[in-house]
């Protein structure tokens, strides 16, 4: 399987036991013991250490999503924590669905914008102001502060139709700036 990590950053890895293998779904922070093999990198077993909250099809449909990209735009054995971070601060996004439930399309744009940004696969002034504002949204969903949605609800409804079509114009663009784009799902 391949697995981003916070240390060694995306990593080909043989999980020796099947039972642990089975376990495993896309999106999980999964805590484990890397093993050098002359063909890699192998682990025996690990702790999940989260599960998004997958409630619908969209949800799975969308870490998919992510995590191509990931697969795509980053290099092998390259850290890249904040990548890691982003996901894991994405994917928490669906553990408060329902306090946000109207802007989760508009957050998940956002996320991958982001992404992009981060893999350094778009530059343009307004990725960057769009991740940003992502990065400050996600401040917001723990669960002291997701009380406090009405911070997420003013800045996210000040983003008009004008602005959704530069966020779907940075998704469409850093995309297609990576030479094997014509792959993507």
């Amino acid at each position: 399987v391949c697995l981003l990590t916070l240390s060694r950053g995306k990593v080909h890895v043989t999980i020796k036991k099947k039972q642990t293998c089975s376990k495993l779904w896309p999106g999980m922070l999964f805590s484990f013991f890397l093993t050098q093999t002359p063909y890699g990198y192998a682990c025996d077993e690990g702790d999940i250490l989260h599960t998004p909250s997958i409630q619908v099809t969209e949800d799975i449909n969308w870490i998919h999503h992510l995590l191509e990209l990931c697969y795509y735009f980053t290099p092998l054995e390259h850290p890249e924590p904040e990548i890691f971070g982003l996901l894991c601060n994405a994917f928490t996004i669906l553990d408060y669905k329902d306090n946000v439930r109207k802007y989760i399309p508009l957050l998940q744009k956002l996320s991958i914008v982001r992404l992009l940004h981060l893999s350094g696969s778009y530059e343009e002034k307004n990725s960057i102001q769009f991740g940003i504002l992502f990065e400050e949204l996600i401040k917001f969903f723990s669960e002291e502060k997701i009380k406090h949605s009405e911070t997420i609800d003013k800045k996210l409804s000040s983003i008009n139709n004008f602005k959704i079509r530069q966020i779907n114009k940075c998704i469409e663009s850093g995309i297609k700036n990576h030479p094997y784009y014509k792959m993507f799902k």
